[in-house]
């Protein structure tokens, strides 16, 4: 924007800013609930600004959108009522009909910082490629007031959103680091030392009205991108800030956008939403089926504690609730055991099930945490029983979407296996075959530069393989106490490594933290050998430190590892995972190694992150009770930041006796 209109347009920013801190004052009323839509990069707002509107927890959207000189495709899921992660594809592209010239990727997140009330607008900090590609880095800080059918939006822009330069970044007076330029040209990969720089800051802001006709708005607004790399690499004529757009509703899972900005760029989009919460997928109800849920009952009529095992893809009370339906007794304990590791022991009333309800139920139940670890009763099922009931079955997709010579690199593949003999009351067996069903991948070879080792680099030759084993080995735990477990595993541990390994972990069954360590020797298998059998003269060690928190109020758990990777690189990896109580998980991930690696574009990072949805369909006729759908969106052709896949976590084998689970699903208990 020309200087001389700098002030006019600051003039005009404040007194629309005025309008929207005090806009409602007199009451917003059914407007609360309006809804909202995405932009042209995924996060919700208006047609090329984000607002501070976030979604329902649990929501998850697909989309696409077009405005020369860009397509974008994100995936975006809403992990807490403050709190949303996307994944974003962008890729230059100044006609449909040709292909793309260069993918920039980047991971986009949202906070909510203050929530809208009768007298305040909702305001939100966002960083746009947080982590990805600097050619699409932005923060900003919005802020929205509805009144009425009316939704205002306004904000302060940074880096790609800020390149209008409105005024000085106000930043600058806290530490000269925030006034270094920002390089849109950059191949390096964009972070935390990028993050609200730059000499300038720019403005934006608009509305979105919501018609009488029903799920039709039309969306106003003024943004601060001037496209400065485009005009600077290309004869690109950039749009006027301005732009006006419809959006279309046509039903609650679907939005459509279209709209112009400026006067010569026609905008598109089209979007898909959905709250996991609400899925149809489920664990199979086997609850009412003999045998199935409980496996100890050998000491209920002598009235000494009795071992229950519990089924990993049913929630404990169910299991509880069947368990108490077996016996006559008027008071029962009950230990629930997983593979021999053990919970706290539950006391419970036996009439109670049927004459009071669930809340009652709870406070009547006494649960004695921290107790000495016990042998568990020899009534255990056999080995037979145990490989009908843990088959399990895993239709696996994994996603590259940050490849430079494809938009989108792909894998599918069912793995299908099950628990065998087990020995000593502590030891298991786990065996499960890979069948490769289709990739995308033949251009990892062309990516991979030369004299790099391929820790996950090869990835194109195990997916080559038609059939494989994917893991067998030995499984051993054993519990000190209720609190205090242990694990060692060894044998074909994942599709790409053997080894041996064990872990530690103390989990307070009433606590919302946990702490544990692991340590992995790991021999690359051979992907030209039969079923993947071979070794390769590669053997490597890793090791972690672990923690987990629940987070309050959010049902989100937390999780840090600071450790050694496979590559003898150091970092740490922080995670988010959120579980809904039909089974379905999501996890986001971001690695941070200290060690650099080429990236696509002839820059260099340190960082890998990633998203993976895991969903039940036990539920669904002619499919095994342990089937899953899991889909797993990450880069391909990584070194730096790779951990053994753990095929047993203490964490996840540990969670069905944890207080937090029990309360979650307690009001299965009458069900």
């Amino acid at each position: 924007m020309l200087t001389a209109q700098k002030p006019v347009f600051r003039k005009f920013y404040l007194a629309f800013t005025c309008a929207v801190l005090l806009a409602g004052t007199a009451g917003t009323g059914q407007a609360e609930n309006l809804p909202a839509s995405p932009t042209l990069y995924g996060p919700l707002g208006l047609n090329t600004v984000p607002s501070a509107r976030m979604d329902t927890p649990g929501t998850l959207r697909a989309g696409v959108s077009y405005a020369d000189p860009y397509a974008h495709s994100w995936l975006s899921f809403q992990f807490a009522p403050a709190f949303s992660l996307s994944l974003r594809q962008s890729a230059e592209i100044s006609s449909l009909k040709n292909s793309a010239k260069r993918l920039y990727p980047g991971i986009d997140t949202k906070i909510r910082l203050i929530e809208e009330s009768r007298a305040r607008p909702e305001i939100a900090l966002g960083l746009q490629s947080a982590i990805g590609h600097k050619r699409l880095a932005a923060e900003y800080i919005a802020a929205s007031k509805r009144y009425g059918n009316f939704d205002f939006t306004a904000g302060l822009g940074w880096g790609r959103m800020g390149s209008a330069a409105h005024l000085k970044n106000p930043l600058s007076v806290l530490s000269k680091h925030f006034d270094k330029d920002r390089n849109f040209l950059s191949e390096n990969a964009n972070g935390p030392t990028n993050w609200f720089t730059g000499e300038d800051i720019g403005l934006f802001g608009g509305l979105e009205y919501h018609t009488p006709w029903n799920g039709l708005s039309l969306k106003l607004d003024y943004g601060a991108d001037n496209y400065s790399a485009e005009r600077l690499t290309s004869d690109y004529k950039a749009p006027a800030p301005w732009s006006v757009g419809l959006n279309y509703r046509p039903a609650p899972w679907a939005n459509f956008g279209i709209g112009m900005q400026g006067t010569n760029k026609i905008m598109a989009r089209l979007s898909f939403n959905g709250n996991l919460e609400d899925w149809p997928v489920k664990n199979a109800d086997t609850s009412k089926s003999k045998h199935s849920v409980v496996y100890y009952k050998a000491n209920i009529e002598a009235g000494k504690p009795a071992d229950i095992e519990i089924l990993r893809t049913h929630n404990t009370p169910q299991q509880l609730r069947y368990a108490l339906s077996q016996t006559k007794e008027k008071s029962v304990s009950f230990i629930p055991r997983v593979l021999g590791l053990r919970g706290p022991q539950i006391h419970m009333i036996n009439e109670h099930l049927q004459s009071k309800s669930a809340e009652e139920i709870w406070h009547e139940t006494e649960f004695e945490g921290n107790t000495p670890g016990q042998t568990p009763t020899t009534n255990r099922p056999s080995w037979t029983q145990r490989l009908i009931k843990e088959f399990r079955v895993s239709l696996q997709t994994k996603m590259g979407i940050s490849e430079k010579e494809a938009t989108l690199l792909e894998r599918s593949s069912l793995t299908a296996g099950t628990q065998g003999p087990s020995a000593f009351g502590f030891l298991n067996s786990f065996a499960s075959l890979r069948l490769n069903l289709s990739n995308h991948l033949q251009n990892i070879p062309l990516l991979n530069p030369a004299g790099r080792s391929d820790l996950r680099a090869n990835e194109h030759l195990f997916a080559a393989k038609r059939l494989a084993l994917d893991t067998a080995f030995l499984n051993a735990t054993h519990s000190f106490s209720s609190n205090l477990h242990t694990s060692i595993n060894a044998g074909y541990l994942e599709e790409m490594y053997a080894g041996a390994g064990g872990e530690i972990l103390y989990r307070p069954y009433n606590a919302r933290w946990a702490l544990g360590a692991e340590s992995w020797l790991a021999y690359k298998r051979d992907p030209t050998s039969p079923l993947n059998l071979d070794f390769k003269n590669q053997h490597l060690f890793s090791g972690f430190i672990n923690g987990w928190y629940d987070i309050p109020g959010w049902d989100l758990t937390a999780k840090a590892s600071l450790g050694q990777y496979l590559g003898h690189d150091k970092g740490v990896t922080l995670g988010l995972q959120k579980n809904f109580k039909n089974g379905v998980k999501l996890e986001g991930f971001i690695t941070a190694s200290n060690q650099n690696e080429h990236d696509l574009f002839g820059g260099e990072t340190n960082t890998i992150q990633g998203l993976r949805l895991s969903m039940p369909l036990g539920n669904i006729k002619y499919l095994p009770q342990n089937t899953n759908a899991d889909i797993f969106a990450t880069q391909f052709n990584k070194n730096i930041g790779q951990k053994l896949e753990n095929p047993l976590p203490l964490y996840d084998l540990t969670a069905p006796f944890s207080m937090r689970h029990i309360t979650a699903h307690w009001q299965d208990i009458k069900e």
